[in-house]
């Protein structure tokens, strides 16, 4: 919303004033990197956010903004001790910034260590005694209410656990040659409309398997369309491509890859025509 970006703003000039740093490129150019680096995170890059994030930090050690988004990732991560060391990091630095602190609540109720966040709350919140958003926090805390984003989180975080579950089953069921059942499992899980990248990649290889290779070609890239760094996938669209005389398409893909990740070094080793 644009009230929502106003006070970003005005988090961004406070920190700026308070470092006496009033660079507008500079101001402009770190943020639309983060905002870069905050979209690789909602596409589930983490990997390579990760990297990203890292390499922000080294370039300035005060980029609260970088120190709240590798917060994020570690959360994806579920390492919610370096998140919290994260957030608590950000805010140091920027004691302004609603992002962070609103993370930093989040996390310290997930792990029960809503205690150890409050006063830095009740600081927060005399530097800024207009911030209503930490007010609704200070307001939840005194009733014991958890806010909506954490019920929906929870919602959410049963549901991956579900597919973990699921996804686990079939591939074992794959792995005993059980293809019609994990075939069964898989389709059910995407009855929801749901796109999930590992299903897709399990059912190419039940296709590559019963000799669909056309089908396993098509399953396999739509499974790394959704997780591009998927090395399972990435040695599977491989293995395919073999098959069907596509190897030159196929290592377009892996560059593609690499390029985003170059630790990928099993990818690595194939495209510089090495055998696995």
């Amino acid at each position: 919303s644009q009230m929502h970006e106003a006070r970003k703003c005005l988090e961004v000039l406070n920190h700026s004033i308070q470092r006496n740093q009033l660079d507008p490129e500079l101001m402009i150019r770190r943020r639309e990197l983060n905002l870069q680096l905050e979209n690789k995170i909602r596409e589930g890059l983490i990997d390579t956010a990760f990297e990203e994030a890292e390499t922000l930090i080294s370039q300035d050690s005060e980029d609260y903004r970088a120190w709240n988004n590798l917060g994020l990732i570690y959360w994806y991560k579920n390492d919610m001790v370096e998140a919290i060391q994260c957030f608590v990091k950000s805010i140091k630095i920027n004691s302004w910034y609603t992002d962070a602190i609103l993370n930093y609540y989040d996390c310290a109720l997930l792990t029960g260590q809503i205690e150890t966040f409050e006063p830095v709350l009740n600081q927060c919140i005399l530097l800024a005694p207009g911030n209503e958003e930490l007010i609704q926090v200070r307001k939840e805390m005194i009733l014991g209410q958890w806010p909506e984003r954490l019920s929906n989180y929870q919602n959410v975080q049963s549901e991956v656990s579900h597919e973990k579950e699921k996804l686990k089953e079939a591939n074992e069921l794959i792995q005993r040659q059980e293809y019609d059942q994990a075939v069964l499992i898989l389709t059910d899980l995407m009855q929801s409309g749901k796109e999930l990248a590992e299903a897709y990649n399990s059912l190419a290889i039940i296709s590559f398997y019963w000799g669909n290779h056309a089908d396993a070609w098509s399953l396999v890239r739509k499974s790394l369309s959704l997780s591009p760094l998927n090395v399972d996938a990435l040695l599977n669209l491989w293995d395919i491509a073999l098959q069907t005389q596509q190897e030159e398409e196929a290592r377009e893909v892996l560059l593609s890859a690499l390029e985003m990740d170059p630790t990928l070094l099993e990818i690595d080793k194939i495209v510089k025509g090495g055998l696995l």
